[in-house]
């Protein structure tokens, strides 16, 4: 049977050239043109590696086939992170839609920039709280929301990576409507772990300070490492103070990491929210 790369390749080899560019004296994939050219050949028997390999092995491919150079090792694992998220979102979506969305809400949140930073996500008099706390912080890559009466995103109309792409719903979430932060990873650098405890104890102190509201912070990745559990396990800072003024008990800044394989364990991911 042919690789998942060989199946794709055979129907649009002649237009390779589509996913590729050159810059200077490097070669750019078009990660997102080439994923949703792509698209059609996933589903939930494969696992999230075997997807990524094949989008890897294209990649290599049109850039040998166009410009007769491999593209830099460091932008092919950036790709591979994009297509991993975008794996990642079509198929959580859909686990979603199966639920019939219950009044919850998933967005990706974009990178921090000057008018996408945490502090303009709330509403505005919740923005004007936040920002008397000063965080400084990078935005954990997916919010999670329930007990909505209405969606911020179109769960009926658009299609998954319109959703996936907007960013409309920053100055309209109710801070107290939210359940988690999660985040994705496809690979750790040694010190990634200490970004993420972070991030959880940022946000959880954003929710927490001002306006008494718990949240999760949830991390889901393809490998598991055990230099990333042991530190997971780390108290937030938010429950170390309160367990020395209130005598409360300890909660771990990391509530759950996830390790997942195939595609179909989206549904595991689901369940550690939302069941």
């Amino acid at each position: 049977m042919p690789s998942l790369s060989d199946r794709f390749l055979n129907l649009h080899h002649t237009r390779l050239d589509d996913y590729v560019s050159k810059e200077k004296k490097s070669i750019r994939v078009h990660a997102r043109v080439l994923f949703l050219a792509f698209e059609e050949f996933i589903s939930e028997d494969y696992s999230f590696l075997e997807c990524l390999d094949a989008l890897s092995e294209i990649a290599k491919t049109a850039a040998i086939q166009t410009y007769d150079v491999f593209p830099h090792p460091g932008s092919l694992n950036n790709c591979r992170g994009q297509w991993f998220e975008l794996i990642f979102y079509k198929f959580f979506w859909e686990e979603i839609k199966k639920h019939r969305g219950k009044g919850i809400d998933f967005l990706r949140m974009p990178s921090a920039t000057k008018n996408m930073k945490i502090t303009d996500l709330f509403l505005p008099e919740q923005n004007e709280e936040v920002r008397k706390l000063h965080p400084a912080t990078s935005n954990p890559d997916y919010l999670v929301l329930t007990n909505l009466d209405d969606l911020l995103t179109d769960l009926k109309n658009k299609a998954w990576y319109e959703n996936f792409q907007d960013v409309d719903f920053f100055g309209r979430v109710d801070l107290k409507k939210i359940t988690a932060f999660l985040s994705i990873k496809t690979t750790s650098r040694p010190d990634r772990k200490y970004q993420l405890l972070h991030e959880a104890n940022m946000v959880k102190t954003i929710c927490s300070a001002s306006y008494n509201h718990n949240i999760k912070f949830v991390v889901v990745e393809l490998e598991s490492k055990k230099a990333n559990q042991e530190a997971f396990q780390s108290s937030s800072i938010m429950s170390m103070v309160e367990n020395k003024h209130l005598r409360t008990g300890l909660c771990k800044t990391i509530d759950s990491s996830i390790t997942i394989d195939m595609i179909s364990d989206v549904s595991k991911v689901y369940s550690v929210l939302f069941c």
